[in-house]
């Protein structure tokens, strides 16, 4: 990151260099046309101030003395005159090539003036045709300006042809070496000051970055720390509510167990067939529970993952509490859940949820009443709701509703409550008895949010 901002840094710069550069050759060369522009206007003045005799009228070889006079200046190499067309005219020397301005050459000089350009490495036989010095051999290349005017009468605008001047260019390639010298001097200069003055502040912020990363890294570490240890409470808060779970649905069957062992009060022996029948389905009941509890551990335990629909759940809730149902001929409907998916454990811990408040519905309803369990898929949580036709919820038990305390039913345990909602807050979720409807009816509801399970909401 460091290299890549210097080397952008040193392009930037070097980018500044090279236009300051051209700007101030330009300048430079400007500076020389325009001088060679004013000395030709002087020399003009002159001419006619004297009266040697030149005649400025329409003939516009009189323009060849002002040429002349200037040509006497240093440096002068050669000079071509061209008419206002910018054809050839004629040239000093006369071995010269005779060649013709270009059209966009002459635009230019009415335009703008004066123009100068600058060959560092020019080839003399490519100007003259033969060598200067009249023994046929041309100095390989050579440095020439060359500066090309226009020319006119007096103060007339009207131009009475061009003159192009080539000098030499010695003295104007050592300056522009010296330009070049001190541009370089200059650029590295601030590119070395920027480049330290980059790379202290990017390594302090560098350094502070790295501070700040490793401190995010800590922070990161002890947080990933702090949710697996808060899932390992979860979990183990789970297992927990499961197994009292367990042994509460327990308490009720070996109550009833203990009660059909016990002799009759009237002192006969033995058990009838009727309390065995009844031990027998006691025991059913205990070893289906112990069962379902063994696999709800187990996949807690286990990496397996999957879904179940909510419909799906329903049934399954619904066959557990099926015998029960039967027993006292209840009228028990299930409906809803359309859309909505449940993770394996969620379905497992809903569940039991959903068991504990259908028995407890059963337990609170007369032979023959009506228990409904329903399920309504929202756009940010699953709602079940058991409702009972019973003799609803006493208002001594109201206040603590969720909290262990003694149970009124016979063999209860008092905790069955407590228990479920434990449960439902395992999931994320919460277990709420709902106000608001008929004196005889109890309703219960358990939500479980959408971002703890797989459900896919269709309503």
């Amino acid at each position: 990151m460091m290299g890549m901002t210097l080397l952008i840094f040193g392009a930037v710069i070097a980018g500044v260099t090279l236009a300051l550069r051209v700007q101030i050759r330009n300048q430079i060369l400007h500076r020389e046309s325009e001088a060679l522009f004013s000395a030709t206007l002087l020399q003009r003045d002159l001419l006619l101030e004297s009266g040697e005799g030149v005649e400025l009228g329409q003939n516009d070889f009189d323009l060849f003395a002002i040429v002349l006079r200037t040509s006497r200046m240093r440096g002068v190499v050669a000079i071509r005159l061209f008419d206002p067309e910018g054809g050839f005219f004629d040239s000093v020397p006369v071995a010269v090539e005779d060649t013709d301005l270009a059209d966009a050459t002459v635009a230019q000089l009415a335009a703008e003036g004066p123009v100068a350009v600058f060959h560092e490495d020019f080839e003399l036989a490519a100007l003259f045709l033969e060598s200067p010095a009249g023994d046929g051999s041309f100095v390989s290349n050579v440095s020439l300006l060359e500066v090309i005017i226009p020319l006119n009468r007096g103060d007339d605008a009207v131009r009475s042809g061009f003159a192009q001047y080539w000098i030499d260019g010695t003295s104007l390639k050592n300056e522009f070496g010296l330009l070049d010298r001190r541009l370089g001097l200059q650029s590295g200069l601030a590119f070395a000051t920027g480049s330290l003055l980059s790379v202290l502040g990017l390594g302090w912020a560098f350094l502070r970055l790295d501070r700040t990363n490793r401190l995010l890294k800590r922070r990161t570490s002890e947080l990933a720390r702090a949710n697996a240890e808060l899932l390992l409470a979860a979990k183990t808060g789970a297992i927990g509510a499961v197994t009292s779970h367990l042994i509460h649905g327990l308490k009720n069957p070996l109550a009833g167990l203990e009660s059909l062992m016990v002799p009759a009060g009237d002192g006969a022996g033995g058990v009838s067939a009727e309390s065995l029948r009844e031990a027998a389905e006691a025991a059913r009941r205990l070893r289906g529970m112990v069962d379902e509890v063994v696999m709800i551990l187990g996949e807690e335990k286990s990496s397996a993952h999957y879904e179940l629909p909510v419909p799906e759940v329903l049934e399954l809730v619904a066959n557990r509490v099926r015998r029960r149902v039967e027993e006292k001929s209840i009228r028990f409907e299930y409906r809803g859940g359309a859309g909505g998916v449940l993770s394996n454990r969620e379905a497992n811990l809903v569940g039991l949820i959903l068991v504990n408040l259908i028995e407890n519905a059963i337990d609170a309803s007369s032979r023959g009443g009506r228990v409904s369990l329903e399920a309504v898929v929202y756009e940010c949580e699953i709602e079940f709701l058991v409702e009972d036709e019973g003799s609803g919820l006493p208002e001594s038990v109201r206040g603590n509703l969720f909290q262990p305390v003694r149970s009124t039913k016979e063999g209860g345990s008092g905790i069955g409550l407590a228990l479920s909602h434990q449960l439902a807050a395992s999931l994320g979720g919460r277990l709420e008895w709902e106000e608001g409807v008929a004196s005889a009816v109890t309703r219960f509801k358990v939500v479980i949010p959408i971002s703890m399970s797989a459900v896919e909401p269709t309503q």
